[in-house]
Formats: structure tokens, sequence, C-alpha cells
């Protein structure tokens, strides 16, 4: 589903998805139940998915397990929060990172003319 439907079905902006969407900002938990119906997902399992990332130590006091490592298959790499890491750098640096992950999300994902195409071959 494209982002500008799902934040119009969900009666949000664009831009206030976005930082959803991104992690800079958390939702209101009641709000959850909503962004399942609209992406016709279980809220059960979005709310647990939601907990687990964004507060672990809640997760773990309502569902009595331990919160899942993400694991990498490629020997001596190690998954972690970008998002975190990103917050810890000088404003300057984080706004360029961003508006470079942007731009590069738009040339991947952008819809192709035909124009494009020849020119990219």
């Amino acid at each position: 589903m494209d982002k500008v439907i799902l934040a119009r079905q969900l009666g949000i902006s664009l831009g206030f998805w976005d930082v959803m969407e991104t992690g800079r900002r958390g939702c209101d938990l009641d709000f959850l139940p909503r962004i399942a119906a609209a992406l016709k997902l279980d809220p059960k399992v979005v709310t647990k998915v939601y907990l687990s990332e964004r507060h672990p130590k809640l997760y773990h006091a309502l569902f009595a397990e331990p919160v899942k490592d993400w694991q990498c298959d490629v020997p001596g790499v190690v998954v972690e929060d970008v998002h975190w890491r990103l917050d810890q750098l000088p404003r300057r640096q984080r706004s360029i990172i961003e508006a470079l992950i942007y731009l590069l999300y738009d040339l991947s994902f952008a819809p192709q003319t035909e124009g494009d195409r020849t020119e990219r071959s």
C-alpha cells in the first residue's frame, strides 16, 4: 500500500507517518490497532512487534518471553539500532545522512518512465 494512501486512511499527515516509520517518533499504543486494520494485519501481532522493538522491557514483563535478538548470517556483522546511532550524531551530520537516505530511497523506488529506463540502460 502506498504510504500517502495509508496516511490518508489513518487521518494523519504524510510527514507524521514518515517520522513514525523511520522510528524518530513512536506512536500512541491505542493507534496500533488502526494501523493494523489499515494494513490488514493482526492487531495483536502488530502490537507485539511494536512493543518488542520500542519497549523491550515492557514486552518482557507482559509476555514473559525474551525479546528475540535479530541475527545476521554474515560472520562478524552485528545488527544494531541504526536510529539510535543517527540520534547520537550532531544535528548537521544527522541531517546530511538523512537527506542522503531519502534521496537514495526516492531514486530506488520512484516510478520509472520510459525515458528513465533508456537512460539507465
